[in-house]
């Protein structure tokens, strides 16, 4: 209830995605993971609709060896591609892999829009917090973007996969973790990919039983990712994510155990 107030939340329903569920899927997926593994693999399976912020799911569920989880994920999956089918036809796939990849390769390639550049004034890159994001509006190319994003990702991976390991003792951390180390991963996360990641602060707080001012500011930074994109001329949103990540880990009683 307290994530359906969140900033990230209202321009979630403001612009009509579909963020907040997948973002709550994802969620309840990773807190079910030890207690109800089928039901969590079945949830995880639900992120397809929009997977950007659950891309570490099957990284966890790995790297915990669910298998009864992944077998249900997987059937869950093939579910939704089959009534999908029914429901649309199979053209809607090839216009997914031909048309919808090639608009998503010609969005990464756009220049990221200057204040002084009157040939493009840009759109939604103000509203991106990706790794990919951040480099391209501090001037990188498409190779050096993309490479960062690519070690972001990989680093990403690794940490996940520690978190969850059998071994770990990450404990309670290890969920917002995830959530924050998710956006760290695809070079498409924007404003209504926040949604788990303001779950992800909510959870620490209700687990700490104490609201800090970090965590206000957490809280509400995405109301101002547009504003400050445009002021600033700069993607700053991984610092923000890393800064969340950085507040989880410290949570973590043994960090050298995970």
């Amino acid at each position: 209830m307290a994530a359906t107030l969140c900033p990230s939340s209202l321009f979630v329903l403001m612009t009509g995605q579909i963020s907040f569920l997948t973002g709550s899927f994802f969620i309840a997926s990773l807190l079910l993971m030890d207690s109800r593994p089928a039901i969590a693999g079945g949830l995880a399976a639900l992120t397809i609709l929009k997977p950007q912020v659950a891309l570490l799911g099957p990284i966890a569920f790995l790297s915990q060896m669910k298998w009864r989880g992944i077998l249900a994920g997987l059937i869950f999956f093939g579910l939704i591609c089959l009534l999908t089918t029914w429901a649309l036809g199979p053209e809607t796939w090839a216009m997914y892999l031909h048309q919808g990849m090639s608009s998503s390769e010609l969005l990464l390639h756009l220049p990221f829009p200057t204040k002084f550049n009157s040939q493009y004034q840009g759109n939604f890159e103000y509203e991106g917090i990706s790794v990919f994001y951040f480099l391209r509006s501090l001037g990188a190319g498409l190779t050096v973007a993309s490479s960062g994003q690519i070690l972001s990702a990989t680093l990403a991976i690794i940490i996940c996969w520690r978190l969850w390991r059998p071994a770990s003792e990450a404990g309670f951390a290890r969920v917002p973790l995830t959530t924050f180390l998710g956006l760290l991963v695809t070079p498409y996360a924007f404003i209504q990919d926040m949604f788990a990641f303001s779950v992800g602060i909510i959870l620490m707080v209700w687990k700490r039983q104490s609201l800090e001012f970090g965590d206000v500011i957490l809280l509400m930074y995405p109301a101002f990712v547009t504003i400050s994109g445009i002021d600033l001329n700069i993607d700053i949103g991984p610092l923000f994510v890393l800064w969340a990540g950085l507040r989880a880990y410290a949570t973590i009683p043994n960090p050298r155990h995970i």
